[in-house]
């Protein structure tokens, strides 16, 4: 994506405005490996680490950017202008709420509609996938958000939309759902857009890499959701009392808390209520 910039635009490769958006945007899913990958660059890189990108901005740039425009790219902001479909991973699937809040705030878009499967039977049911499929055939021409949870028996029916492979007749632009021998081209609305919420461990067990490949992935936990000011100081001082008590009894959080989770401190303060400070 850098070199193909750099050759059509005439962006420079020590951009580290560009450089960051597409690590983030690529790995972001994956922040050991980030962390690890960033000192290693070059020297005549200029450092990227003095730019701080949220997941929480990159998800908003992915859902309100254009998704036909292939390479399009924003010079006066650094980022790409289009976007790749989106897989959002969490840690726990009780921040499935949370997430789809964020979605619906981030978003400029109208209204998103859940597609929310499971491991049944019932789930992989010919009659169950096609009502799916038509349901999603609706929001696709009506430009609202199709969001995919544990629903992989719907990847190969929309397989051309996954891997954005759009045709354009006049100024409309079309994708192909297909299923058994029934074929549907569907004209897409430009502000729809496909996103895939997935439990991280799922994820990376489960799926293919070639499905993986398909999605911009961004990892959201839960200290992403405590936006404010005041929330975030009180996480932080928390979160730092239970550290000096662990430093201080030589234990871990584990042994401290009965069924301690790293989401759990960040979870707790997410529900206080507004009002708290």
């Amino acid at each position: 994506m850098i070199g193909y910039c750099n050759i059509k635009k005439g962006i420079s490769y020590n951009n580290p405005g560009l450089i960051l958006n597409a690590l983030l945007r690529n790995f972001n899913s994956k922040p050991d490996f980030i962390e690890e990958l960033i000192p290693n660059f070059p020297r005549k890189v200029p450092l990227i680490t003095d730019r701080k990108i949220t997941t929480r901005e990159l998800i908003y740039q992915n859902i309100n950017r254009r998704i036909f425009q292939e390479f399009g790219f924003d010079h006066e902001n650094d980022t790409p202008n289009y976007s790749r479909n989106m897989m959002i991973l969490t840690d726990k699937i009780c921040n499935l709420s949370f997430i789809l809040k964020e979605i619906e705030q981030l978003s400029t878009k109208t209204g998103y509609k859940l597609f929310f499967g499971s491991d049944f039977a019932e789930n992989k049911k010919q009659t169950r996938i096609i009502r799916n499929l038509q349901s999603i055939e609706d929001s696709i021409r009506n430009g609202e958000i199709v969001i995919l949870f544990k629903n992989e028996q719907l990847y190969e029916p929309l397989y051309d939309l996954l891997n954005q492979n759009y045709s354009k007749k006049d100024d409309n632009i079309f994708a192909k759902i297909s299923f058994g021998n029934i074929v549907s081209k569907i004209r897409i609305d430009p502000k729809f857009r496909l996103i895939v919420i997935s439990d991280k461990s799922r994820a990376y067990n489960i799926e293919s890499p070639a499905i993986l490949n398909r999605f911009e992935k961004y990892l959201l936990t839960s200290e992403e959701f405590i936006t404010r000011n005041e929330f975030i100081r009180f996480y932080q001082k928390q979160k730092e009392i239970i550290q000096n008590i662990c430093k201080f009894a030589d234990i871990t959080e584990e042994k401290l808390l009965v069924s301690y989770h790293p989401d759990l401190l960040p979870s707790l303060v997410t529900k206080l209520p507004t009002n708290t400070f």
